[in-house]
């Protein structure tokens, strides 16, 4: 049998077991967090309180104010960009079709990307598709979900030589939700004679979009919970750790303030990522480029991406299953890479079922913290790691120093 289909049938499996524990509590938020998944009232909670924002927006309320909240359950904390959603029509009513809908497009890519699996990726999918981290992303409809559906199309057509769209498509959810414009990572698989003005005239538009959006980033970060708990990032471990030090009475013996703290973490994320990409461009490159490595390089631009800006919900971490396929290739490679990569595998396992509670009746929570804060950092080192690896000899040659001096050297004897 196809264990894609073996795989399909664990998704079925999945909603009878689902279905028959919250017949049996009759409660959904209950029989979520049986599953292990943070949940509330109403199902598909994130996609009605866009549908019931572009509601409120019709009748001229603002998004901002507390009715608006009350009335939608949460903050509409996109960009003002996104309220064009409201030509589309969209109301509550709408909700329920338009999850389903979403639900069965986003499986059915996942099962199309992974393509032929044996039967370690078959356990592999089967841990991280139906972990409550991911499962959480399909109860609550978040519009990563639709962000994951449009990245895959943006992959698509980069296969399909036709980078203008996949540009586009990137920059135009990049505008709603900011963070896609890190899977620009994906564009590596061209040299730069062929895409680098383009790289470089997008990267520069959304550089001007942030300039004239500028004063939207205060209210949208303090319309967006910063959890500790089901989330990942690197302020993940300072906001968790910071606040107990009052309680131990030794804040006053710390020289730095939270804030600091937040600073220092950002410098620690960008030398690992530095020395991830040294380490990477020193061992060569990884293979030639296939779907799987364009898979790569966006799934683990968007992991970067995400862990540098602070803390994100878990259901965030479905990015990474872009980066799966070929972590499995690599885990049958060389010594070297291929125990990497197990360790990147065991550390997306581990953050995608942290805060289940049957773990945590086995683990002692503060070394179930360590641990995933461990792998969590780990992954930010892998990925900058695999994208330098994968990094064609055209670019590689742009990057060498050795290159960069020689270049210098023939232009000023040039105007000699």
């Amino acid at each position: 049998m196809n264990r894609r289909v073996i795989l399909l049938c664990f998704l079925v499996l999945y909603f009878v077991l689902f279905s028959a524990v919250l017949i049996h509590y009759n409660d959904f938020t209950t029989a979520c967090s049986v599953f292990g998944m943070y949940a509330s009232k109403p199902v598909f909670g994130d996609l009605n309180i866009i549908a019931c924002s572009m509601e409120c927006l019709r009748k001229g309320m603002d998004l901002s104010s507390k009715t608006v909240h009350d009335l939608c359950g949460g903050y509409f904390n996109y960009t003002k960009f996104s309220t064009i959603l409201v030509y589309t029509g969209i109301n509550t009513s709408h909700t329920n079709v338009i999850s389903v809908v979403l639900i069965a497009v986003y499986f059915f890519i996942i099962f199309r990307f992974i393509g032929d699996i044996d039967s370690f990726g078959l356990v592999v999918y089967c841990l991280l598709l139906y972990s409550p981290a991911l499962m959480l992303l399909v109860e609550r409809v978040n519009i990563d979900m639709l962000i994951f559906i449009a990245l895959y199309a943006s992959l698509f057509f980069l296969r399909k030589n036709k980078a203008i769209i996949s540009y586009l498509i990137i920059l135009f959810f990049s505008f709603i939700k900011l963070y896609p414009i890190f899977s620009f990572s994906v564009f590596l698989k061209k040299g730069i004679k062929h895409n680098g003005k383009m790289f470089v005239i997008m990267i520069l538009f959304f550089a001007c979009y942030l300039f004239l959006i500028r004063d939207e980033f205060a209210a949208i970060y303090t319309s967006t919970g910063r959890g500790v708990e089901y989330s990942y990032g690197a302020l993940v471990f300072i906001d968790t750790i910071y606040p107990y030090l009052g309680r131990w009475g030794i804040s006053s013996y710390v020289p730095f303030t939270a804030g600091q703290f937040h600073i220092l973490a950002f410098l620690a994320t960008l030398l690992i990522i530095s020395t991830g990409v040294s380490k990477g461009l020193s061992a060569g490159t990884a293979g030639e480029d296939t779907e799987h490595i364009d898979g790569l390089r966006l799934g683990a631009g968007l992991y970067l991406g995400t862990f540098l800006i602070g803390n994100n919900w878990v259901y965030r971490l479905c990015f990474i299953l872009f980066t799966v396929p070929q972590i499995l290739i690599w885990c049958k490679s060389s010594k070297a890479l291929k125990s990497l990569s197990i360790l990147a595998l065991a550390g997306i396992i581990v953050n995608v079922y942290n805060e289940l509670w049957l773990i945590r009746m086995f683990v002692n929570l503060v070394l179930l913290t360590f641990i995933k804060e461990i792998l969590s950092w780990y992954l930010v080192f892998y990925y900058s790691y695999a994208i330098a690896r994968t990094i064609p000899n055209s670019i590689r040659n742009h990057l060498s120093l050795s290159n960069t001096i020689r270049a210098v050297k023939l232009y000023a004897g040039s105007k000699k």
